[in-house]
């Protein structure tokens, strides 16, 4: 199978394809790869003609690394921060209302910040900046502006499909990170110049002034598009998913904004009775497991319960206690 048989059709404004197997998964991220490389050749082409600067066209060598993924167990939920997932449900005439008691996460962050300091297995620096300490509280639960993504396909592939909702379609997001950036925020480009490293970056320090500049209110403007960050790695967590952010600044979903929705594609697998088959067990064997990728001791059985699954479901009690998907 190559990359010509991947066909997109457009859902909701999103490019999407439907994949049944691994082969064809992988086959999808190269079709959507390419596509998304033809696009950000043309915003850097723009970007040069715009504001007379020669961005480099090797940089489009390393473009892969600045594709990101993120993986939804079901199609029906939005990309929206865990901080924001209730104010789609609000009505228009209370919205005021709700912005208005809608917890400041850059306030709360320093009480996170003095509960972290306290535990021994910290290794978050203390004078790390606030979005890096609004990382590391949102790999740990935290609700926050932050929405994860991943460098890595089979980590969103891996977050997708572990907890599949029988009936429903699991969702795999192919994002642009790059060309985002390029559109969107070419006054960082400008301000911070910052051609080597094109998306903001905690671990430059005008980076992080820029990104705390844009940190007000969450608000109603849909022209505060959320911005692309990559945070500091001390965050075993963030390590093992290669994990990288969009930080939001309004109240709405990324399918609200619909003119970021160009840099973005999407793959869907059915949820059913195959899917261990043709996609759990090759994220097994290549190591994709929640004690991989969540590096903590509150995981370290999930590579042995697999194999008292294994030797229970091969009893005449099984069928009657054991179910592997969750009800739609």
């Amino acid at each position: 199978m190559n990359i010509k048989d991947i066909t997109w059709t457009n859902e909701n404004n999103i490019k999407t394809t439907h994949v049944d197997n691994f082969i064809q998964f992988l086959t999808a991220i190269d079709s959507a790869s390419e596509k998304l490389n033809e696009l950000c050749k043309k915003e850097i082409a723009n970007f040069n003609r715009q504001h007379s600067i020669n961005y480099p066209d090797n940089k489009i060598e390393t473009h892969r690394n600045s594709i990101w993924f993120r993986g939804h167990s079901s199609i029906k939920y939005e990309l929206i921060p865990s901080l924001l997932r209730k104010a789609n449900n609000i009505n228009t005439q209370h919205i005021s209302d709700y912005l208005s008691f809608l917890p400041n996460d850059f306030e709360y962050i320093e009480q996170f910040k003095e509960n972290a300091l306290l535990l021994s297995d910290n290794t978050m620096p203390y004078n790390a900046s606030k979005i890096d300490w609004l990382a590391l509280g949102q790999h740990y639960g935290l609700k926050t502006r932050l929405l994860d993504f991943t460098t890595n396909p089979l980590v969103a592939l891996s977050f997708a499909t572990d907890y599949p909702i029988r009936g429903d379609s699991a969702v795999i997001y192919v994002f642009d990170a790059l060309a985002y950036t390029i559109h969107y925020f070419s006054s960082f480009i400008i301000e911070a110049k910052t051609v080597p490293n094109i998306i903001p970056t905690t671990s430059i320090n005008n980076h992080t002034k820029y990104l705390e500049s844009l940190f007000s209110g969450i608000n109603t403007d849909t022209t505060n598009l959320p911005i692309p960050i990559i945070t500091l790695p001390y965050n075993k967590r963030l390590v093992a998913q290669s994990g990288t952010f969009l930080m939001w600044r309004n109240m709405y979903s990324m399918e609200s904004m619909q003119d970021s929705l160009r840099f973005l594609y999407r793959i869907t697998i059915n949820c059913d009775e195959k899917l261990d088959a043709n996609f759990g067990q090759y994220l097994n064997q290549y190591g994709f497991t929640a004690s991989h990728l969540y590096a903590d001791l509150s995981h370290a059985a999930d590579k042995i319960n697999p194999t008292t699954d294994i030797l229970f479901n091969n009893t005449p009690i099984a069928k009657l206690t054991h179910s592997r998907f969750k009800k739609a």
